[in-house]
């Protein structure tokens, strides 16, 4: 898979094992050892990321805290009651590296004492934001609010990075550790391969990220070619300034409908310049509705401005910004409608939903969820005992994954249950691994914990309602006004005409 012979180096499988030790001990295990452990070599309030070993201490007390440094760069604590997580000496900011984490220190703050989580909650079970905000500095400050609690009676968690459902496994330690010896390691591929664009198109990105693009540097060093710009005949000819910094370039962002300044944009290296393709800036203006979204268009555009380079570079002949714009719209707009009139013909006549093999209860929720990209659009229908329709409603969310729309979806539906009062009901989820997790009490994928505590939760209080899993055919309705939904960009309760008229058009 990542190529080699596969012999693992000793001193990678050695510290892969000890690191086993040491993650008993950091996630705070219940075992006769650690405690012997922290109780003799630790002093009051110790835990294993802030112990000091004296020199005296043996040589196996030594190596399982040569672990400690690897374990902090790996794990993150979730934080529920805030009663193990060590502000001070534990990592617990999920999209921060533990470098990262330490830099961020509001340097003014001094605090000898060991300091816990526990102290920045409230009675409410809420995060003091503006409290613990002082303690960093304010870039990493003011995004606190994205650091989102488990339920305040559980225990903290603390999840290994790397692992799905964040356990902790000696093969998983190992591979963290040869992580940097396999190259490139980023989720971008994946995003790249499902982005809402052409293949061509796709294929794109992916020549930019491996940096095989015949221009600049790689033609002289063949060719002997003149390295500048062809389109404006004085920057270098780069991908860099090709796709930004070029005057043709920043005619075209900024008279596209998202007016980017594009001379001001920085990037370290391609795989950050694709990664701002891919994903919408957070200064964006939204896409109107049936228009192209950031991605679509800035992927458009770039590979118009590359055949634009391109068409220059071979006859000579000049090129205007706003035509090459025009063409980048047209070519998104021409793949939108292709898309659309695709998912029109293959949406099947709806038929009334089929039953589930379970007795109805007084109210059955049916939910799914419709992803497109890095939003989804979740629906949930509610039908009576009858089979009679009470109420549905669509929403669109942001999502990291199909199961994190899915999950979604059923706390949604979940919320309605609560509008409704009902203590009695059935909630159905074409999603087999969500319904396997949420009945197993399991949590399949760490980084959205806090929704399936969420459901677990709600479903400890509520004898009464159980979640089942049943074919997409059987869940239809909810199936169809999702897609119905994202067509449409429609976010809000559906009425039962509504309803009624998607079933009997099949839109």
């Amino acid at each position: 898979m990542h190529g080699g012979l596969g012999i693992k180096k000793f001193s990678d499988l050695n510290m892969a094992l000890i690191s086993k030790l040491g993650w008993t001990l950091a996630s705070g295990e219940e075992k006769p050892w650690c405690s012997l452990f922290l109780a003799k070599y630790g002093k009051r309030n110790d835990s294993f990321w802030s112990v000091k070993l004296p020199e005296a201490a043996s040589k196996v007390a030594r190596g399982i805290l040569t672990s400690r440094d690897f374990i902090r760069g790996e794990s993150c604590w979730l934080i529920a009651n805030g009663n193990m997580t060590d502000i001070w000496h534990s990592p617990w900011i999920p999209w921060l590296s533990w470098n990262e984490y330490i830099a961020a220190f509001n340097p003014r703050i001094q605090e000898p004492r060991v300091k816990l989580m526990s102290n920045f909650i409230n009675e409410r079970g809420e995060l003091m934001i503006e409290s613990l905000a002082d303690w960093f500095n304010p870039r990493v400050g003011n995004q606190l609010g994205r650091v989102e609690l488990l339920s305040n009676g559980d225990k903290d968690k603390l999840i290994w990075r790397d692992s799905i459902d964040g356990s902790f496994s000696v093969r998983q330690a190992y591979l963290s550790l040869i992580k940097p010896r396999l190259g490139m390691c980023s989720n971008v591929w994946k995003e790249i391969w499902k982005a809402p664009v052409h293949e061509r198109v796709k294929l794109f990105p992916w020549k930019v990220c491996k940096d095989i693009l015949p221009c600049g540097s790689r033609l002289r060093t063949v060719f002997g070619n003149d390295s500048h710009c062809v389109l404006c005949s004085d920057g270098e000819d780069s991908i860099l300034h090709l796709f930004f910094h070029c005057p043709f370039a920043r005619a075209c962002w900024f008279s596209s409908p998202f007016g980017i300044r594009s001379e001001r944009l920085v990037f370290g290296n391609l795989l950050e310049l694709v990664n701002w393709i891919i994903h919408t800036p957070p200064n964006a203006p939204p896409c109107s509705s049936g228009g192209p979204s950031f991605p679509q268009f800035a992927a458009y555009l770039c590979y118009s401005l590359w055949n634009a380079r391109n068409k220059v570079f071979h006859s000579g002949s000049p090129l205007r910004p706003q035509d090459v714009l025009s063409n980048s719209l047209k070519m998104v707009n021409d793949f939108i409608a292709s898309k659309l009139r695709i998912s029109m013909e293959r949406l099947e006549v709806l038929d009334p939903p089929c039953q589930p093999q379970l007795a109805p209860k007084d109210f059955n929720f049916f939910s799914d969820a419709a992803v497109r990209g890095n939003w989804a659009f979740v629906a949930v229908v509610v039908f009576n005992k009858e089979g009679a329709f009470v109420e549905a409603l669509t929403a669109k969310v942001s999502v990291s994954s199909a199961l994190h729309a899915e999950s979604l979806a059923l706390c949604h539906a979940f919320s309605l249950c609560l509008k409704l009062n009902c203590k009695d009901a059935n909630f159905y989820t074409d999603c087999l691994q969500l319904a396997t997790a949420v009945t197993n009490f399991t949590i399949p994928v760490w980084n959205i914990s806090n929704i399936f505590m969420h459901l677990f939760s709600y479903l400890k209080m509520n004898s009464g309602l159980g979640v089942f899993w049943l074919p997409r055919v059987a869940n239809s309705v909810a199936h169809k006004l999702a897609a119905w939904a994202a067509v449409n960009n429609v976010s809000r309760v559906c009425t039962e005409g509504e309803v009624a008229t998607l079933v009997a058009t099949g839109l």
